[in-house]
């Protein structure tokens, strides 16, 4: 009888024994399927000036973690490197603005940056000392502008040059990070061209004063840019503030026929901005869209975006600014005062109308209950603000707005945080025209809690649509747009239409700071990997991902589940236990 007693002691322990086995190895099996850290993929064999590389990843990705890229290369020059553009009429306009981000070594002595002149003709920037210099000749003479004190040795400095026939008058300006510096001069006759072609980093007529120190982003446009472009540019760099790309946004408020002065905006002239922004191949985004490219990275951007807002909820915009919108296949954002559309003598639309904008692919944010100014309310009467003109939408149109849209764009620290308990974005920013800070940028902060907000333009009746593509635009007139982002050989690719690629003489590719592709920037399908910038490369691409169906770490891991079901069967085996030995003692 002892014999068999231990026996089925033995035979219980080895049933105990085996059940921890299963979920040793349950937990072991669960470890190769699980998520795991891919080693990051070097990508090295793109192709310079094409689109759709396609590269094989060895796993396919469940979460693609980031892909990031060395595309912050530039040019490192010295007493014999140079960049030959060649010799284009497309080079030589009546109006021009140069730019370029410059890493002078020395302050001491003459270096070219930008270089397309002979005698008397054609232009220059250069460095004297710490000197900016803008140079431009009519033919028989030449005049030029600078400013000194502004360059440092060692230090990345965003300098420009701009001549603007101005009415005969030719108007030449030097500038350092977006700021006009120095004394204007003209040059009346305008600039005069002979055959030269256009260098960087060295001056082409004597084969000298080649630029000691590095060089990148060089842009040249055939119209004078606006210093708030110019900031802009300054901004998306990653020489500069590094904010990523900049968007525009615009908002009107009423859109009518034989309007007044105020806030209101001539269908007329609200045509022709539509027509322009059309013709230009701008795309209409919403604040969804944004939050949902910065935020939950799903949503491709397109390349020249912009937002219209209307505010107020005016019963125009439903009439009028919706018909034309459409027909440009363009989409609004819709800021409503939650209580003015149940009020029958406002001019507000209807909640029916809100309903159809919202149904045809445009966003309804609120924009208050009854148009308050935050500021002079207190905490719960703001709070009411906030929460019951978002209930009020929701009820009416059933969709909850996800942004809200400051009345009077008044706003503080304050309004900001509790704006933000009820709403993922928070919008109070309005600039007037041709100022810098009405951009919208990658980085920016979705609630307002800084100055890179949601900020925008104002659009009335008095701004001509001149004064807005001026300040807006970016891409008109470029002629020249060398990023030097392909870190070897020696092409160095235009990006703008002319596609004017330059030979790189001697010049040494230089990078330092791994940059985080954007959605839009490359596709993932499968294990296929493609390059999606439009005529961009990069001299390596980490791609760094995980794979797998579970997200558990690694290590011993016990799921709820695992240890509810094993106490469980512990306890029926210590009954049964139990139940055995009272069996044999009773026997």
């Amino acid at each position: 009888m002892e014999i068999l007693e231990k026996s089925v002691v033995v035979f219980v322990t080895a049933i105990i024994a085996v059940f921890l086995l299963v979920v040793l190895i349950d937990t072991s099996a669960q470890r190769t399927n699980e998520l795991f850290p891919q080693d990051a993929l070097f990508v090295s064999d793109l192709v310079l000036n094409k689109t759709g590389v396609a590269t094989t990843l060895s796993n396919t990705p469940t979460v693609m973690n980031d892909i990031t890229a060395k595309n912050n290369t530039w040019l490192d020059f010295n007493t014999s490197s140079y960049v030959d553009v060649g010799d284009f009429a497309v080079h030589e306009p009546e109006n021009i603005t140069l730019l370029a981000w410059v890493k002078p070594s020395t302050i001491s002595g003459t270096y070219h940056i930008i270089n397309k002149r002979k005698l008397n003709n054609g232009y220059i920037l250069y460095q004297s000392g710490s000197a900016m210099v803008f140079l431009a000749g009519d033919g028989s003479k030449s005049n030029f502008t600078d400013s000194s004190g502004k360059l440092t040795a060692g230090v990345w400095d965003f300098i420009g040059g701009t001549f603007d026939t101005d009415g005969g008058n030719g108007l030449m300006k030097v500038y350092d990070n977006g700021v006009a510096v120095g004394t204007s001069k003209t040059l009346q006759s305008g600039i005069n061209y002979t055959t030269e072609i256009l260098s960087i980093g060295r001056e082409e007529q004597d084969n000298g004063d080649h630029f000691n120190g590095s060089i990148d982003e060089v842009r040249v446009y055939n119209r004078t840019l606006l210093p708030a472009l110019m900031r802009r540019l300054k901004n998306e760099s990653v020489h500069g503030e590094n904010l990523g790309q900049g968007i525009v946004s615009l908002y009107m408020h009423q859109i009518k026929d034989g309007c007044t002065a105020g806030t209101q905006y001539c269908v007329g002239n609200f045509t022709k901005l539509l027509s322009w922004l059309s013709n230009n191949s701008y795309e209409t985004i919403t604040y969804d869209n944004l939050y949902d490219w910065k935020m939950n990275n799903n949503f491709t951007m397109p390349e020249r975006p912009i937002i219209l807002t209307f505010d107020d909820g005016h019963r125009s915009v439903c009439e009028n600014a919706s018909t034309y919108m459409t027909q440009y296949g363009f989409v609004g954002v819709f800021p409503i005062i939650s209580s003015y559309p149940t009020d029958q003598a406002s001019s507000s639309c209807s909640w029916s109308q809100i309903e159809s904008l919202h149904d045809a692919g445009w966003q309804i944010t609120s924009h208050s209950l009854n148009h308050s100014h935050l500021l002079a309310l207190n905490v719960s009467t703001r709070a009411e603000q906030f929460n019951t003109s978002r209930w009020e939408i929701y009820n009416n149109i059933s969709v909850m707005p996800s942004m809200f849209t400051y009345p009077y764009n008044e706003h503080n620290v304050t309004t900001d945080n509790e704006c933000s308990s009820y709403y993922k974005m928070c919008s109070g920013g309005s600039q007037d025209l041709y100022d810098d800070n009405g951009f919208i940028y990658e980085r920016m902060n979705m609630t307002h809690k800084n100055e890179y907000g949601l900020t925008r333009y104002q659009i009335t009746n008095a701004d001509l649509l001149r004064n807005i593509t001026d300040t807006i635009d970016i891409y008109s007139g470029l002629v020249l747009k060398y990023n030097f982002n392909e870190n070897s050989g020696n092409k160095t690719y235009d990006l703008s239409t002319e596609s004017k690629n330059g030979t790189n003489i001697g010049g040494a590719w230089k990078n330092d700071v791994d940059v985080s592709l954007t959605a839009n920037q490359y596709v993932r399908s499968g294990t296929t990997f493609i390059l999606n910038d439009s005529m961009l490369s990069y001299s390596e691409i980490n791609v760094s991902y995980t794979s797998g169906e579970n997200t558990e770490p690694y290590g011993f891991h016990l799921s709820l589940m695992q240890i509810v079901t094993g106490f469980i069967t512990l306890i029926l085996l210590v009954f049964v236990y139990a139940l055995i030995q009272q069996f044999f003692e009773r026997g």
